[in-house]
């Protein structure tokens, strides 16, 4: 299995220099990304307007690929937290009732409503 995951991740690798080394001129062009209110700019003053400087469109493409990336890797992680709660719990419930049907294998039988057929001192009591 993991031979096949790094086996995976050289492809992708490989298709992703493949995707920029064919489209260097289309990816090389310069875009402005802003954000802000409806109606705002980065020409008014005060207003709540966000602006990136110029950046070429592979670092834009780049950069939301390392973005999901990072995201896909929080939530991957935790799952792997919760499972691996949810594992040690169940772990734990199964210890004990083990332990429980150990216990409960060692009592000896009753009889008529007896506790184990036998009273104090070890002798058996008449029914």
């Amino acid at each position: 299995m993991r031979f096949i995951k790094i086996l995976l991740l050289i492809i992708v690798l490989v298709v992703i220099v493949l995707f920029f080394m064919q489209n260097t001129e289309v990816l090389g062009q310069y875009i402005h990304l802003g954000f802000g209110l409806p109606g705002s700019s980065a020409l008014d003053a005060g207003s709540l307007y966000w602006e990136l400087p110029p950046l070429p469109l592979y670092a834009a493409v780049l950069g939301a690929f390392v973005i999901g990336a990072l995201i896909t890797l929080l939530s991957s992680l935790m799952t792997r937290i919760r499972l691996g709660s949810e594992l040690r719990r169940a772990n734990r419930k199964a210890r004990e009732l083990e332990q429980e049907v150990n216990s409960l294998r060692k009592l000896p039988l009753q009889k008529n409503g007896q506790s184990g057929g036998q009273g104090q001192g070890g002798q058996s009591q008449p029914a």
